[in-house]
C-alpha cells in the first residue's frame, strides 16, 4: 500500500496506474512468477488500489 500512496501522491492517476502496472508485471516476472489470466498481476486489484 505504501508503494500506491507514493505513486499517487507524485503522479496523476493515469500515470500512477501505469507504473504500478508495469511495475507489478515486472517484479512477478523478475521474482520467477508469471503473468496469467489465473495468475499474477490483476487489473481489477490494481485498479481498486489506485
Amino acid at each position: 500500500m505504501i508503494s500506491e500512496l507514493w505513486h499517487v501522491a507524485n503522479f496523476d492517476y493515469d500515470e500512477a496506474l501505469a507504473q504500478m502496472q508495469v511495475g507489478i508485471r515486472t517484479y512477478n516476472e523478475a521474482s520467477g512468477g508469471t503473468n496469467t489470466d489465473s495468475s499474477g498481476y490483476h487489473e481489477t486489484i490494481t485498479v481498486f488500489w489506485i
